[in-house]
């Protein structure tokens, strides 16, 4: 049985590439036991009691110890922005802290020697107390027509 192993997460753009501020869309330190990685197919009946899938809905969670980015001119260091205030090359915020739709979609792309990337997708973020200690939690949603929602590269 083999294992996926992510070294990392970045928040990319809506087709996957970094945004031109990279390093501070970079978030280490990720809980790897916590990665959850799911692609459903939203079925629909049609005549004679046959399914068609209509579409796809595909998600990333996971937790990270972390509560800001890298730093672009350190990537060793966590002292970048606040995951929250994590901004697109438009300047808009792309990840919500408080339950509302982000101001743009973006995507979430989870780095290591087979990297998985979902986009375009909502990214929703929380703060996570009950392991004791503080913890990140982020969501990035999205629904397709297509399979490849959550493509590996």
């Amino acid at each position: 049985m083999s294992r996926l192993i992510f070294n990392s997460a970045e928040i990319v753009n809506t087709s996957g590439a970094s945004f031109s501020t990279a390093g501070e869309a970079v978030i280490k330190g990720i809980v790897v036991d916590s990665i959850e990685l799911t692609k459903e197919p939203t079925t629909v009946e049609i005549e004679d009691g046959r399914t068609l899938n209509e579409s796809f809905a595909g998600s990333i969670t996971l937790r990270t110890i972390n509560t800001t980015t890298v730093d672009s001119g350190n990537a060793d260091t966590n002292d970048g922005v606040a995951i929250f205030s994590v901004e697109d090359d438009s300047g808009n915020v792309v990840v919500s802290s408080n339950g509302s739709l982000p101001a743009a979609k973006a995507g979430l792309k989870l780095v290591g020697d087979t990297s998985v990337t979902i986009a375009p997708c909502y990214i929703m973020a929380h703060r996570d107390f009950s392991s004791g200690r503080v913890e990140t939690v982020i969501m990035a949603t999205a629904e397709s027509v297509e399979e490849s929602i959550v493509s590996a590269s």
